[in-house]
């Protein structure tokens, strides 16, 4: 994965999240938008972008 990515994906994490336990929750709980991975999983499979587009999606109300 890209230093690049990471540090994009850190940035919109923290403003999504109020606090580094919510991030931290978020990571770890199975998601329907990721078909029921964790993002921890996804990011692991090298899909960043995956994970970004489910930030998206929870920071708009579409998905949560």
């Amino acid at each position: 994965m890209r230093l690049a990515a990471l540090v994009a994906l850190d940035r919109r994490l923290y403003d999504t999240f109020d606090t580094p336990e919510a991030i931290r929750s978020w990571l770890r709980a199975g998601s329907p938008y990721l078909g029921g991975l964790t993002p921890v999983e996804v990011l692991r499979a090298g899909r960043p972008d995956r994970v970004e587009a489910a930030l998206e999606a929870l920071d708009s109300g579409v998905f949560v």
